[in-house]
Protein backbone atom coordinates (compact mmCIF):
# COMPACT_ATOMS: atom_id res chain seq x y z
CA UNK A 1 0.00 0.00 0.00
CA UNK A 2 1.62 3.14 -0.62
CA UNK A 3 -0.20 5.31 1.35
CA UNK A 4 -1.53 4.21 5.37
CA UNK A 5 -5.12 4.90 5.69
CA UNK A 6 -4.92 5.69 9.13
CA UNK A 7 -2.69 8.93 11.63
CA UNK A 8 0.07 8.38 13.66
CA UNK A 9 0.21 10.73 16.64
CA UNK A 10 3.76 10.70 18.35
CA UNK A 11 6.23 7.86 18.02
CA UNK A 12 5.27 3.91 17.94
CA UNK A 13 8.00 2.48 20.04
CA UNK A 14 8.53 -1.60 18.91
CA UNK A 15 5.72 -3.78 21.23
CA UNK A 16 7.80 -6.37 23.79
CA UNK A 17 5.98 -9.66 22.85
CA UNK A 18 6.55 -9.88 26.69
CA UNK A 19 3.68 -7.68 26.99
CA UNK A 20 0.94 -10.16 25.25
CA UNK A 21 -1.33 -11.31 27.40
CA UNK A 22 -0.50 -15.00 26.30
CA UNK A 23 2.96 -14.77 27.10
CA UNK A 24 1.84 -13.20 30.60
CA UNK A 25 -0.76 -15.89 31.28
CA UNK A 26 1.82 -18.74 30.55
CA UNK A 27 4.28 -17.35 33.32
CA UNK A 28 4.70 -19.82 35.82
CA UNK A 29 4.40 -18.22 39.09
CA UNK A 30 7.32 -18.20 41.19
CA UNK A 31 9.81 -18.83 38.00
CA UNK A 32 12.71 -16.15 37.23
CA UNK A 33 10.55 -14.88 34.74
CA UNK A 34 7.71 -14.81 36.25
CA UNK A 35 8.93 -12.88 39.49
CA UNK A 36 11.25 -10.44 37.17
CA UNK A 37 8.17 -9.15 35.29
CA UNK A 38 5.43 -8.87 37.99
CA UNK A 39 7.82 -7.06 39.83
CA UNK A 40 7.81 -4.72 37.18
CA UNK A 41 4.34 -4.74 36.16
CA UNK A 42 2.54 -5.80 39.93
CA UNK A 43 -0.55 -4.19 38.93
CA UNK A 44 -0.80 -7.17 36.14
CA UNK A 45 -0.33 -10.30 38.14
CA UNK A 46 -3.56 -10.80 39.67
CA UNK A 47 -5.19 -10.70 36.10
CA UNK A 48 -2.77 -12.67 34.78
CA UNK A 49 -3.03 -16.01 36.88
CA UNK A 50 -6.58 -15.77 36.44
CA UNK A 51 -6.29 -15.85 32.95
CA UNK A 52 -3.75 -18.09 32.94
CA UNK A 53 -6.08 -20.05 35.09
CA UNK A 54 -8.60 -20.20 32.57
CA UNK A 55 -6.80 -20.66 29.71
CA UNK A 56 -4.67 -24.25 31.10
CA UNK A 57 -8.48 -25.51 32.30
CA UNK A 58 -8.98 -25.34 28.49
CA UNK A 59 -6.03 -26.81 27.49
CA UNK A 60 -6.00 -29.52 30.32
CA UNK A 61 -8.96 -29.99 32.61
CA UNK A 62 -11.54 -29.41 30.60
CA UNK A 63 -14.86 -30.65 32.62
CA UNK A 64 -16.12 -32.32 29.75
CA UNK A 65 -14.23 -34.96 28.05
CA UNK A 66 -15.58 -33.74 24.95
CA UNK A 67 -14.51 -30.36 25.19
CA UNK A 68 -11.07 -30.87 25.82
CA UNK A 69 -10.56 -33.41 22.91
CA UNK A 70 -12.18 -30.34 20.55
CA UNK A 71 -9.68 -27.83 21.40
CA UNK A 72 -6.83 -30.74 21.81
CA UNK A 73 -7.92 -31.78 18.19
CA UNK A 74 -7.90 -28.27 16.65
CA UNK A 75 -5.38 -26.82 18.30
CA UNK A 76 -2.51 -29.24 19.59
CA UNK A 77 -1.58 -31.05 15.91
CA UNK A 78 0.09 -27.68 14.64
CA UNK A 79 2.44 -27.16 17.30
CA UNK A 80 5.64 -28.58 14.91
CA UNK A 81 4.61 -25.62 12.41
CA UNK A 82 6.05 -23.03 14.80
CA UNK A 83 9.68 -24.65 14.34
CA UNK A 84 12.06 -22.42 13.35
CA UNK A 85 13.02 -24.35 9.99
CA UNK A 86 9.31 -24.24 9.22
CA UNK A 87 8.70 -20.36 9.49
CA UNK A 88 12.07 -19.85 8.34
CA UNK A 89 15.07 -21.46 6.79
CA UNK A 90 18.12 -20.92 4.54
CA UNK A 91 16.92 -19.65 1.14
CA UNK A 92 18.22 -21.79 -1.91
CA UNK A 93 19.93 -20.72 -5.21
CA UNK A 94 19.92 -18.86 -7.76
CA UNK A 95 17.03 -16.48 -7.26
CA UNK A 96 14.15 -16.77 -9.88
CA UNK A 97 11.79 -13.87 -10.57
CA UNK A 98 13.21 -10.60 -10.56
CA UNK A 99 9.63 -9.04 -11.75
CA UNK A 100 7.68 -7.92 -9.03
CA UNK A 101 4.28 -8.05 -11.01
CA UNK A 102 4.88 -11.41 -11.83
CA UNK A 103 5.73 -12.56 -8.31
CA UNK A 104 2.55 -10.53 -6.84
CA UNK A 105 0.54 -12.87 -9.27
CA UNK A 106 1.71 -16.07 -8.58
CA UNK A 107 2.43 -15.76 -4.82
CA UNK A 108 -1.00 -14.64 -4.73
CA UNK A 109 -2.54 -16.89 -6.84
CA UNK A 110 -0.84 -19.93 -4.95
CA UNK A 111 -1.65 -18.05 -1.33
CA UNK A 112 -5.87 -18.43 -2.41
CA UNK A 113 -5.37 -21.67 -3.73
CA UNK A 114 -4.05 -23.22 -0.67
CA UNK A 115 -6.84 -21.63 1.18
CA UNK A 116 -6.68 -17.26 2.47
CA UNK A 117 -9.35 -15.95 1.78
CA UNK A 118 -7.43 -12.70 1.16
CA UNK A 119 -4.75 -11.82 0.23
CA UNK A 120 -3.03 -8.34 0.02
CA UNK A 121 0.70 -7.10 -0.42
CA UNK A 122 2.17 -4.09 1.40
CA UNK A 123 6.00 -3.17 3.12
CA UNK A 124 6.82 -4.13 6.39
CA UNK A 125 7.51 -1.21 8.84
CA UNK A 126 9.36 -1.83 11.36
CA UNK A 127 7.00 -0.66 14.38
CA UNK A 128 5.24 -3.71 13.74
CA UNK A 129 8.29 -6.21 14.50
CA UNK A 130 7.99 -7.34 18.26
CA UNK A 131 11.15 -6.03 19.99
CA UNK A 132 11.67 -9.19 22.55
CA UNK A 133 10.56 -12.81 22.41
CA UNK A 134 7.67 -13.57 24.83
CA UNK A 135 5.59 -16.45 23.44
CA UNK A 136 6.01 -19.80 23.60
CA UNK A 137 7.73 -21.80 21.60
CA UNK A 138 11.72 -21.28 22.76
CA UNK A 139 14.36 -23.35 21.33
CA UNK A 140 18.26 -23.78 22.43
CA UNK A 141 20.30 -26.50 21.72
CA UNK A 142 18.31 -28.10 18.66
CA UNK A 143 19.75 -30.74 17.16
CA UNK A 144 18.70 -31.54 13.81
CA UNK A 145 16.63 -34.77 12.92
CA UNK A 146 15.61 -34.93 9.64
CA UNK A 147 13.08 -34.57 7.86
CA UNK A 148 11.25 -33.54 11.06
CA UNK A 149 13.62 -30.85 12.21
CA UNK A 150 16.56 -29.94 9.69
CA UNK A 151 17.96 -27.47 12.35
CA UNK A 152 18.03 -24.02 13.86
CA UNK A 153 18.79 -21.55 11.00
CA UNK A 154 21.50 -19.30 11.94
CA UNK A 155 20.09 -16.11 11.41
CA UNK A 156 16.44 -16.87 13.34
CA UNK A 157 16.58 -14.80 16.41
CA UNK A 158 14.35 -14.62 19.25
CA UNK A 159 14.94 -18.24 20.31
CA UNK A 160 14.55 -17.90 24.17
CA UNK A 161 12.25 -15.34 25.99
CA UNK A 162 13.67 -11.83 26.48
CA UNK A 163 15.97 -12.41 23.28
CA UNK A 164 15.85 -9.58 21.02
CA UNK A 165 14.07 -10.07 17.57
CA UNK A 166 15.58 -8.78 14.39
CA UNK A 167 13.56 -8.94 11.02
CA UNK A 168 14.70 -6.53 8.01
CA UNK A 169 12.51 -8.09 5.50
CA UNK A 170 10.95 -4.99 3.70
CA UNK A 171 8.11 -6.92 2.33
CA UNK A 172 4.82 -8.21 3.90
CA UNK A 173 2.28 -10.86 2.55
CA UNK A 174 -0.69 -10.81 4.69
CA UNK A 175 -3.11 -13.78 4.45
CA UNK A 176 -7.15 -13.48 5.79
CA UNK A 177 -8.93 -16.63 6.57
CA UNK A 178 -12.79 -16.59 7.07
CA UNK A 179 -14.50 -18.14 10.40
CA UNK A 180 -17.78 -19.56 9.92
CA UNK A 181 -20.13 -17.17 11.11
CA UNK A 182 -23.07 -19.61 12.14
CA UNK A 183 -20.08 -21.57 14.14
CA UNK A 184 -19.29 -18.52 15.64
CA UNK A 185 -22.03 -17.26 16.83
CA UNK A 186 -22.55 -20.23 19.08
CA UNK A 187 -19.57 -19.12 21.30
CA UNK A 188 -18.24 -19.16 23.16
CA UNK A 189 -18.29 -23.34 23.07
CA UNK A 190 -17.15 -25.93 21.75
CA UNK A 191 -18.70 -25.07 18.51
CA UNK A 192 -16.42 -21.97 18.25
CA UNK A 193 -12.80 -23.43 19.67
CA UNK A 194 -13.37 -25.73 16.75
CA UNK A 195 -13.97 -23.31 14.59
CA UNK A 196 -11.29 -21.15 15.43
CA UNK A 197 -8.68 -24.07 15.50
CA UNK A 198 -9.92 -24.95 12.57
CA UNK A 199 -9.16 -21.65 10.70
CA UNK A 200 -5.55 -21.18 12.84
CA UNK A 201 -4.39 -24.33 11.79
CA UNK A 202 -5.29 -23.33 8.06
CA UNK A 203 -3.66 -19.79 8.62
CA UNK A 204 -0.66 -21.58 10.22
CA UNK A 205 0.34 -24.25 7.40
CA UNK A 206 -0.79 -21.87 4.36
CA UNK A 207 1.71 -19.25 5.91
CA UNK A 208 4.90 -22.06 6.55
CA UNK A 209 4.29 -23.25 2.72
CA UNK A 210 4.27 -19.96 1.15
CA UNK A 211 7.19 -18.94 2.99
CA UNK A 212 8.94 -22.39 1.90
CA UNK A 213 7.95 -22.17 -1.54
CA UNK A 214 9.38 -18.09 -2.13
CA UNK A 215 12.91 -19.67 -0.17
CA UNK A 216 12.78 -22.00 -2.49
CA UNK A 217 13.18 -19.49 -5.08
CA UNK A 218 16.01 -18.39 -3.69
CA UNK A 219 14.75 -15.29 -1.30
CA UNK A 220 14.87 -14.94 2.50
CA UNK A 221 11.14 -15.33 3.72
CA UNK A 222 9.47 -16.06 7.34
CA UNK A 223 6.31 -17.45 7.84
CA UNK A 224 4.05 -15.80 10.99
CA UNK A 225 1.59 -17.51 12.69
CA UNK A 226 -0.25 -18.65 15.79
CA UNK A 227 2.43 -20.89 16.93
CA UNK A 228 5.26 -18.31 16.29
CA UNK A 229 4.65 -14.58 15.16
CA UNK A 230 7.38 -12.34 15.07
CA UNK A 231 5.37 -9.39 13.89
CA UNK A 232 2.02 -7.65 14.50
CA UNK A 233 -0.30 -8.78 11.88
CA UNK A 234 -3.24 -6.99 12.50
CA UNK A 235 -1.53 -3.70 11.26
CA UNK A 236 0.96 -5.62 9.19
CA UNK A 237 -2.29 -6.61 7.38
CA UNK A 238 -3.74 -2.76 7.00
CA UNK A 239 -1.09 -1.76 5.56
CA UNK A 240 -1.40 -3.95 2.65
CA UNK A 241 -4.55 -3.02 2.45
CA UNK A 242 -7.01 -6.32 3.42
CA UNK A 243 -9.12 -3.38 5.62
CA UNK A 244 -9.23 -1.26 8.71
CA UNK A 245 -8.41 -1.63 12.31
CA UNK A 246 -11.72 -2.37 14.00
CA UNK A 247 -11.95 -0.49 17.72
CA UNK A 248 -12.24 -4.41 19.02
CA UNK A 249 -8.17 -5.02 17.77
CA UNK A 250 -9.23 -6.71 15.27
CA UNK A 251 -8.89 -6.24 11.48
CA UNK A 252 -12.32 -5.42 9.58
CA UNK A 253 -12.54 -6.21 5.93
CA UNK A 254 -14.89 -5.37 3.52
CA UNK A 255 -16.20 -9.19 3.40
CA UNK A 256 -15.34 -10.35 6.70
CA UNK A 257 -16.03 -7.68 9.10
CA UNK A 258 -13.65 -9.05 11.73
CA UNK A 259 -14.59 -12.42 11.44
CA UNK A 260 -11.42 -13.89 9.93
CA UNK A 261 -7.84 -15.29 11.39
CA UNK A 262 -4.38 -13.60 10.17
CA UNK A 263 -1.59 -15.11 9.15
CA UNK A 264 1.53 -13.54 7.01
CA UNK A 265 4.86 -14.12 5.30
CA UNK A 266 7.42 -11.63 5.58
CA UNK A 267 10.22 -11.23 2.61
CA UNK A 268 12.71 -9.63 0.88
CA UNK A 269 11.26 -11.15 -2.49
CA UNK A 270 10.44 -7.70 -5.14
CA UNK A 271 6.78 -7.17 -4.62
CA UNK A 272 4.11 -4.82 -6.09
CA UNK A 273 2.08 -3.44 -2.95
CA UNK A 274 -1.68 -3.52 -2.97
CA UNK A 275 -3.91 -0.26 -2.61
CA UNK A 276 -6.35 -0.14 0.71
CA UNK A 277 -9.85 -1.12 0.90
CA UNK A 278 -12.80 1.39 -0.80
CA UNK A 279 -14.39 3.64 1.23
CA UNK A 280 -17.93 2.92 -0.61
CA UNK A 281 -17.06 -1.03 -0.41
CA UNK A 282 -16.46 -1.28 3.01
CA UNK A 283 -19.63 0.80 4.07
CA UNK A 284 -21.64 -1.20 2.06
CA UNK A 285 -20.30 -3.97 3.81
CA UNK A 286 -21.44 -2.73 7.31
CA UNK A 287 -24.37 -2.04 5.72
CA UNK A 288 -25.35 -5.33 4.63
CA UNK A 289 -24.12 -6.62 8.39
CA UNK A 290 -26.02 -4.27 9.72
CA UNK A 291 -29.52 -5.26 7.90
CA UNK A 292 -28.89 -8.76 8.93
CA UNK A 293 -28.58 -8.07 12.65
CA UNK A 294 -32.39 -6.92 12.14
CA UNK A 295 -33.96 -10.39 10.56
CA UNK A 296 -32.49 -12.52 13.53
CA UNK A 297 -35.11 -12.21 16.36
CA UNK A 298 -32.79 -12.46 20.16
CA UNK A 299 -30.10 -10.43 18.60
CA UNK A 300 -29.68 -6.60 19.15
CA UNK A 301 -29.60 -4.70 16.41
CA UNK A 302 -27.13 -2.23 15.65
CA UNK A 303 -27.78 1.19 17.78
CA UNK A 304 -25.78 3.91 15.75
CA UNK A 305 -25.34 5.86 12.77
CA UNK A 306 -21.95 5.53 11.18
CA UNK A 307 -19.82 7.67 8.86
CA UNK A 308 -17.72 6.77 6.80
CA UNK A 309 -15.41 9.46 5.02
CA UNK A 310 -11.82 9.40 3.43
CA UNK A 311 -10.32 9.42 -0.23
CA UNK A 312 -9.84 6.07 -2.12
CA UNK A 313 -8.98 5.40 -5.58
CA UNK A 314 -12.35 7.18 -6.53
CA UNK A 315 -11.80 10.43 -4.62
CA UNK A 316 -12.84 12.20 -2.11
CA UNK A 317 -16.42 10.34 -0.33
CA UNK A 318 -18.29 10.42 2.95
CA UNK A 319 -20.96 7.95 3.34
CA UNK A 320 -23.40 7.22 6.03
CA UNK A 321 -24.35 4.05 7.05
CA UNK A 322 -28.19 3.88 9.43
CA UNK A 323 -28.83 0.80 11.95
CA UNK A 324 -31.28 -0.57 9.05
CA UNK A 325 -28.77 -0.93 6.77
CA UNK A 326 -29.49 1.87 4.47
CA UNK A 327 -26.00 3.50 3.25
CA UNK A 328 -26.64 7.19 1.41
CA UNK A 329 -23.41 9.30 -0.26
CA UNK A 330 -23.13 12.67 0.98
CA UNK A 331 -21.47 16.21 0.11
CA UNK A 332 -21.96 16.79 3.96
CA UNK A 333 -23.57 15.71 6.42
CA UNK A 334 -23.96 15.30 10.42
CA UNK A 335 -25.22 12.84 12.75
CA UNK A 336 -26.46 12.96 15.98
CA UNK A 337 -27.51 15.53 18.75
CA UNK A 338 -28.66 19.16 17.05
CA UNK A 339 -28.14 17.33 13.63
CA UNK A 340 -31.06 18.86 11.82
CA UNK A 341 -30.11 22.66 12.86
CA UNK A 342 -26.83 21.33 11.26
CA UNK A 343 -27.55 19.82 8.28
CA UNK A 344 -29.91 22.82 7.75
CA UNK A 345 -26.91 25.14 8.11
CA UNK A 346 -24.57 22.76 5.91
CA UNK A 347 -27.53 22.78 3.11
CA UNK A 348 -27.31 26.58 3.39
CA UNK A 349 -23.62 27.10 3.22
CA UNK A 350 -21.42 24.01 1.64
CA UNK A 351 -20.03 24.54 -1.73
CA UNK A 352 -18.42 21.94 -3.72
CA UNK A 353 -15.65 23.99 -5.18
CA UNK A 354 -14.92 25.18 -1.18
CA UNK A 355 -11.26 25.23 0.30
CA UNK A 356 -9.86 23.32 2.75
CA UNK A 357 -9.70 26.38 4.99
CA UNK A 358 -13.82 26.97 4.25
CA UNK A 359 -14.36 23.65 5.25
CA UNK A 360 -12.99 23.53 8.12
CA UNK A 361 -14.26 26.78 9.21
CA UNK A 362 -17.48 25.80 8.78
CA UNK A 363 -17.08 22.29 10.37
CA UNK A 364 -16.24 24.61 13.53
CA UNK A 365 -19.12 26.22 12.94
CA UNK A 366 -21.21 23.86 13.27
CA UNK A 367 -19.78 22.19 16.18
CA UNK A 368 -20.09 25.71 17.70
CA UNK A 369 -23.62 26.37 16.89
CA UNK A 370 -24.87 22.77 18.72
CA UNK A 371 -22.07 23.02 21.37
CA UNK A 372 -23.43 22.87 25.27
CA UNK A 373 -22.21 26.10 27.23
CA UNK A 374 -19.77 28.26 25.06
CA UNK A 375 -17.68 26.75 22.84
CA UNK A 376 -14.52 25.40 23.39
CA UNK A 377 -11.83 24.16 21.59
CA UNK A 378 -10.47 21.23 24.03
CA UNK A 379 -13.74 19.73 23.99
CA UNK A 380 -13.91 19.63 19.72
CA UNK A 381 -11.91 17.23 17.36
CA UNK A 382 -11.10 18.19 13.58
CA UNK A 383 -9.71 16.30 11.45
CA UNK A 384 -8.48 16.48 7.75
CA UNK A 385 -8.01 14.25 4.94
CA UNK A 386 -6.35 15.65 1.80
CA UNK A 387 -7.45 14.40 -1.35
CA UNK A 388 -3.46 14.94 -2.64
CA UNK A 389 -2.28 12.94 0.69
CA UNK A 390 -4.92 10.65 1.17
CA UNK A 391 -3.82 10.80 5.19
CA UNK A 392 -5.60 11.87 8.13
CA UNK A 393 -4.24 14.37 10.07
CA UNK A 394 -5.49 16.17 13.47
CA UNK A 395 -6.28 19.56 13.86
CA UNK A 396 -3.91 20.73 16.71
CA UNK A 397 -6.03 22.88 19.61
CA UNK A 398 -4.30 25.99 18.96
CA UNK A 399 -5.13 26.08 15.37
CA UNK A 400 -9.20 24.62 16.28
CA UNK A 401 -9.30 27.90 18.46
CA UNK A 402 -8.17 30.40 15.93
CA UNK A 403 -10.94 29.20 13.91
CA UNK A 404 -13.39 28.93 16.76
CA UNK A 405 -12.38 32.90 17.13
CA UNK A 406 -13.07 33.46 13.60
CA UNK A 407 -16.49 31.78 13.72
CA UNK A 408 -17.40 33.70 17.29
CA UNK A 409 -16.28 37.18 16.07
Amino acid sequence: MKQPTYEVVGKIERYDERDNVFAREALEPGSPEETDYHSRNPHLTEIDREIGSFIKGKRDKSTSGWSKAYYQGAFAPIAHLGLPDCVDGVPLSPRIGPRPEENSRIIKALALHLGADLVGIGSLKQEWVYSHRGVLPYFSDQRANPPIFDGMPEHYTGREYGDTIVLEHPEAIAMAFAQDFDAMKAGPGEASDLEVGRVYSRSALVASQLARFIRTLGYSARAHHLRNYGVLVVPVAVDAGLGELARCGYMVSRKYGANTRISCVTTDMPLRHDEPADIEVLSNWVGDVAQQYTQYGGVRPFGVTIIFGGVDTQGSKILQVDPSGSVWAYKAVAVGAGSDAVNQRLAEKYQPDCTLDHAILLAVECLAKVAEGPPDPAKMRVATIPATTKTMTSLPQEALGEYLRRVTT
